[in-house]
């Protein structure tokens, strides 16, 4: 059975011009920002999964800009995890 209610979505923040926020956010209807996750480095995806559907997974990487030869500098990407108190809601 589905809830009718309109439940928070997790999203990567990025800034469009040469710089990478360094942070994923759970964004309410309307665009509230209701929590942050704040990292070292710049975050590209991120999805809830696990178990419980309240694991956060990222995908993140040092981020040097789209001006510079090597944007993204090899072996810097990461996946990381961070406990999360809201479940994911229905499918991704």
């Amino acid at each position: 059975m589905r809830s009718n209610a309109v439940k928070p979505r997790i999203q990567c923040v990025r800034r469009r011009v040469r710089q990478c926020v360094r942070r994923c956010a759970r964004v309410a209807a309307g665009g509230i920002v209701l929590q942050t996750v704040d990292m070292d480095r710049g975050g590209f995806a991120c999805a809830l999964g696990g178990p419980e559907g309240t694991t956060l997974f990222i995908v993140a990487a040092e981020w040097r800009g789209m001006t510079e030869s090597e944007m993204v500098p090899a072996g810097s990407g990461q996946v990381l995890t961070v406990d999360v108190e809201v479940p994911q809601a229905g499918w991704p």
